[in-house]
């Protein structure tokens, strides 16, 4: 099973976080694929914006704790590619990036922030 599913709908692309059994916590693998996926979307112009959701019932739960032991003054490099998610350009993409909204989530607290940067409507 794929820690990350990418579907394209038109000029959608859909990122589905899929580890429901871990609420979608972000470990090393899951990391990588975001990564990975956001670096492709940039590079296909028929990509014009991107849902990011998260399979099962939750969204995401964050940082998957369960890999902290590992992170260790002796293996840094594991300490930089956990990083490397929040400090990775691919965040400022030109494609507005949407989040999925969950079902439990309350009325008016499940709206994504507009995109920072939207030239892909220009596209």
């Amino acid at each position: 099973m794929s820690d990350l599913l990418i579907e394209d709908r038109g000029g959608v692309r859909i990122l589905t976080m899929n580890r429901p059994d871990k609420r979608n916590a972000l470990n090393h693998a899951l990391t990588q694929a975001l990564l990975a996926a956001l670096h492709a979307t940039e590079a296909d112009e028929g990509v014009r914006s991107i849902v990011l959701t998260g399979a099962g019932s939750a969204f995401c739960a964050g940082a998957d704790l369960t890999e902290f032991k590992d992170l260790t003054p002796d293996k840094a490099h594991l300490v930089e590619s956990r990083a490397e998610l929040h400090d990775e350009p691919a965040w400022r993409l030109f494609a507005p990036v949407q989040a999925g909204r969950h079902r439990h989530q309350r009325r008016g607290h499940g709206r994504a922030a507009p995109a920072s940067r939207s030239p892909a409507t220009s596209r």
